[in-house]
């Protein structure tokens, strides 16, 4: 009974458009919820609670946030399970998907130091992906499709502060970068290249 009000509530919330919702919060959905509902599209709502539930579940694993957050996270999880996507990022790539550290502490989310960067359309090919850390590095990096394939590079460097990994991308599409780290680490460049 308490499902449908949900599916009205969800269903009800206006679309969400490119830059609506403030870059922050739509890194820190990427960064923390999208990992456990990225791929829920409609037919696979997890609340059926009604919105209060969805308020609970939102503030527990986000923390206390204020009105605007949560209705904010709230619509991006809409977004998620209706148009099975990420929301859509108002961020311009960097000519030749070279990233500096002041570009990507627009992507950081500090409570989790986690990063959530857009690659963009990729071509179908082989990628090389080089991480550039203020020290040594401790973490896991995920490459993700637009349709939520996710492969996994759990990365350890003690030295130089540089790692780097190989990717495949089998069909041309937006593809995203997801990089949490230890605490005290923090991503200083990113460079992504087509590699032979």
């Amino acid at each position: 009974m308490r499902l449908p009000l949900l599916l009205l509530v969800l269903f009800w919330l206006p679309p969400a458009q490119a830059a609506d919702i403030p870059l922050g919060t739509v890194v820190r959905f990427n960064t923390l919820c999208a990992t456990c509902h990225e791929g829920e599209c409609s037919g696979r709502l997890s609340f059926d609670l009604g919105i209060q539930a969805s308020e609970n579940h939102i503030r527990r694993h986000a923390g206390d946030v204020d009105q605007n957050v949560w209705r904010d996270l709230a619509r991006l999880l809409a977004h998620t399970k209706q148009a099975c996507a990420f929301y859509p990022m108002a961020v311009d790539i960097p000519k030749g998907q070279q990233w500096n550290q002041e570009r990507l502490a627009e992507l950081h989310n500090a409570k989790e130091n986690a990063w959530f960067i857009p690659l963009g359309h990729l071509p179908a090919g082989r990628y090389r992906a080089t991480l550039g850390m203020n020290g040594q590095t401790e973490g896991i990096a995920q490459i993700i499709s637009a349709g939520f394939d996710i492969t996994d590079f759990p990365l350890q460097c003690a030295d130089r502060g540089q790692i780097a990994f190989f990717f495949l991308v089998d069909r041309s599409s937006l593809h995203y970068l997801r990089f949490k780290s230890g605490k005290g680490q923090t991503l200083t460049s990113l460079d992504i290249q087509a590699a032979d």
